[in-house]
């Protein structure tokens, strides 16, 4: 008999999957967040706040997540391109990328009073061993291994964390004198680190900022990729419903989120939750796409994740919903813990086999093209 827990863990999963746009095809999207993003810089510096008392052993994403190598890159296409759907195309990743992250040296300059991004391609070339990521990244679009969309202009607040510098917040300025933005604090280490929701905010003229950012971010997209990205994820699931307005005039047509929204709401930035359906529409007539998976093995290796993210695919599939997995880019960095991107791309092997094994008539999407097929469906 199953105990509380585990009973409410099967019922929500088959409750999460029972409302919505619904096909009888079987549907695999896997949707990947916070490639171009820069976090943890190296294992020199993990080790050097590891030893100062920053619980950064105990917070994943500050422990493995760091900016792609090509090592990292060539070895997840390796693992996609091995396996096949049933009308031959590879195992597709939805790339989220982050358009921008800081120029330090500027911003430094500046007294801590103005904010300076560089565009991630120019990150890649301060990043030893990054440098032809972009070239990879495009060479896995090219062969339907990588699907790059927009997941912001920032991954980071940077409006609080300038204010956090200027007030000479002792964790802000040491951590940005190792490159990065932000760190758990040692007094707190379950809140985390709160600067990597880059679109909450704490006033209207940081609200529009954010709205002249989002539009920047998605021109820079169109710019460095050659193509308008269809969809949109937040980071950390949040963001204010009128982004939705501006990114519509910026040619997004499909919302990737959980199951909830996290928007702050102005004048202030208070936050309510609220539900969304896969398939619904909002009033710019864009679709919300809805994670039901979720594959996350670096936030906690005792967990089985092949099993666990197998029965939720069964869910879906039962109720007639696409299979659309969470995947954050975490899972996949060895610059920092070369055994976690070993060990977690062994793991999506195994279970992009199973996939094929146990539904043989699987069939890989990106998020784009998911939108665009319930869209079609419902003219």
């Amino acid at each position: 008999m199953l105990k509380i827990s585990g009973m409410q863990q099967w019922l929500g999963g088959h409750l999460h999957n029972l409302s919505g746009w619904k096909t009888k095809r079987k549907i695999v999207v896997f949707e990947s967040d916070d490639w171009g993003s820069i976090r943890m810089p190296s294992r020199e510096v993990y080790d050097i706040f590891n030893k100062k008392g920053y619980p950064v052993n105990l917070r994943p994403f500050e422990q493995y997540d760091s900016l792609e190598s090509i090592q990292d890159v060539e070895a997840l296409f390796n693992v996609l391109a091995g396996v096949r759907d049933r009308i031959g195309n590879p195992c597709l990743f939805t790339g989220n990328t982050i358009m921008t992250n800081p120029d330090f040296r500027k911003i430094r300059e500046s007294g801590f009073e103005n904010y300076h991004a560089e565009i991630f391609t120019d990150s890649y070339k301060k990043y030893k061993g990054s440098e032809t990521v972009f070239s990879a990244f495009m060479q896995g679009y090219n062969e339907r291994l990588f699907k790059p969309q927009y997941h912001g202009f920032s991954h980071f607040n940077y409006q609080q964390w300038l204010t956090n510098l200027c007030n000479k917040s002792e964790d802000d300025l040491l951590s940005f004198e190792y490159g990065m933005v932000g760190i758990t604090s040692r007094s707190d280490s379950e809140r985390g680190n709160q600067l990597l929701v880059a679109l909450q905010f704490r006033n209207k003229a940081e609200f529009q900022r954010q709205l002249n950012d989002t539009e920047k971010g998605a021109e820079l997209f169109k710019d460095v990729f050659g193509y308008s990205s269809e969809s949109f994820i937040a980071p950390v699931y949040t963001w204010n419903s009128q982004i939705e307005k501006t990114l519509s005039t910026c040619g997004v047509k499909y919302i990737q989120g959980g199951r909830y929204q996290k928007e702050p709401l102005l004048p202030n930035g208070d936050l309510i939750s609220k539900k969304h359906i896969i398939g619904d529409q909002n009033i710019f007539d864009q679709y919300y796409l809805v994670r039901n998976v979720f594959f996350e093995p670096a936030t906690n290796p005792d967990r089985d994740w092949v099993d666990e993210s197998l029965s939720r695919i069964q869910k879906a599939f039962f109720w007639g919903k696409p299979a659309i997995i969470s995947t954050h880019r975490l899972n996949y960095i060895g610059r920092t813990f070369p055994e976690n991107s070993n060990r977690n791309l062994k793991l999506l092997e195994r279970l992009l086999k199973r996939i094929i094994s146990i539904w043989p008539d699987a069939e890989f999407m990106s998020s784009d093209e998911l939108g665009n097929l319930i869209s079609m469906s419902k003219k």
